[in-house]
């Protein structure tokens, strides 16, 4: 019997044929967990989420990302042209907020199918790297990214959907001048779409229609690589970050992002600390409250 309580988790089952088995199980190597179970094979888990592993090649996923993960191994029913945009840096005190969107036509559904492109969350950073610099010159894509310094000053006056918004959109528009965008062009919702629009105090493009949908990098090709990319621009962008301040900037917003701020106040003073982190955080008031007692 598992010593874990699994109970009140989402929980899904489905059975995978034994290629796509094979695919989830070196996927998910690095998740690995012990367990005690005559009947399983293998298990793991992701962040809070469960994944069982049967001989039966029965596989049960319990979980908040449950659906995420189980979707990235059924086939897409997205097989057409379609476009997708996705946001990262929005939970990390350190570092710019950066937003893609990118188009997958025939051909990138053609050689995407040679890599298994899954969500960022599931991808070490040297992965998504890897990923970004093979397909960034072959997939028609539109990066915004807003620097800690710019982010500062406009969340004066914005706040962070509204930030985000404003990202998404200037993305597309941004793409449809390298690209004609397709019919089909999804954000990965984490507003309403009447208050998407309200945000941005306008009303829907006909140029181009967007369609809103949560958890839409499990479901659409285009999201994925476009939270693949974005989480790949942000990665970059803040070891620049590192090597300017010659600072450690962690990914986040824990107690070791609180440590690594107090590094760099005592390095560069509090006045520069807008220039890599998002002011508004709670973090902010932490560390500025321990320089004080020093």
């Amino acid at each position: 019997m598992l010593w874990y309580n699994i109970t009140m988790k989402p929980t899904l089952s489905t059975t995978f044929d034994s290629k796509t088995i094979h695919a989830l199980v070196k996927d998910l190597a690095k998740y690995a967990i012990s367990f005690n179970h005559p009947y399983m094979t293998h298990a793991f888990k992701v962040e809070d989420t469960l994944i069982h592993v049967y001989t039966s090649n029965k596989v049960v996923f319990q979980g908040e990302l449950a659906e995420m993960i189980k979707n990235k191994y059924v086939p897409t029913q997205v097989i057409q042209t379609h476009a997708g945009s996705d946001e990262v840096g929005t939970g990390d005190y350190f570092g710019p907020v950066v937003v893609c969107a990118c188009i997958c036509d025939e051909v990138a559904l053609q050689s995407l199918k040679a890599h298994h492109i899954m969500d960022s969350k599931l991808l070490d950073d040297e992965t998504m790297i890897k990923i970004y610099e093979t397909f960034k010159d072959s997939i028609p894509h539109s990066m915004m990214i807003v620097s800690p310094t710019k982010y500062n000053e406009i969340h004066q006056k914005h706040n962070m959907n509204a930030i985000k918004a404003m990202l998404h959109y200037e993305a597309y528009r941004s793409l449809s001048h390298k690209r004609k965008l397709p019919s089909l062009c999804v954000v990965d919702q984490f507003t309403p779409k009447a208050m998407f629009y309200k945000y941005l105090n306008t009303s829907p493009s006909e140029t181009f229609p967007l369609h809103f949908e949560t958890k839409a990098e499990s479901k659409y090709l285009a999201v994925a690589l476009a939270s693949i990319f974005a989480r790949a621009e942000f990665v970059l962008s803040l070891r620049k970050l590192e090597a300017h301040y010659e600072c450690s900037l962690p990914k986040g917003a824990g107690h070791q992002v609180d440590e690594a701020a107090v590094t760099f106040i005592q390095k560069h003073g509090h006045s520069h600390l807008k220039h890599v982190a998002k002011l508004h955080f709670k973090n902010t008031s932490r560390v500025l409250e321990h320089a004080k007692k020093e």
